[in-house]
């Protein structure tokens, strides 16, 4: 793995160009998820070491991030 600032700085670079959305790889629980969507500030997909090993899914959602920041 590259680490955050490589990820966030990928996914800006996607956004410059157009992009709709961006998959961000393996954030590591929920704080994370939300920190990523609000920096980013657009649709986001992800998957999450905790929520995978845990077999649960988390949804959230800009509202939801928005609300626990």
């Amino acid at each position: 793995m590259h680490g955050w600032d490589e990820a966030m700085t990928r996914a800006r670079e996607f956004k410059r160009i157009g992009v709709d959305a961006v998959f961000v790889e393996a954030l590591p629980d929920r704080d994370s998820m939300t920190k990523c969507v609000q920096e980013l500030d657009m649709p986001v997909f992800a998957n999450s070491e905790y929520y995978t090993m845990a077999s649960k899914t988390c949804l959230l959602t800009k509202v939801q991030s928005s609300k626990e920041a």
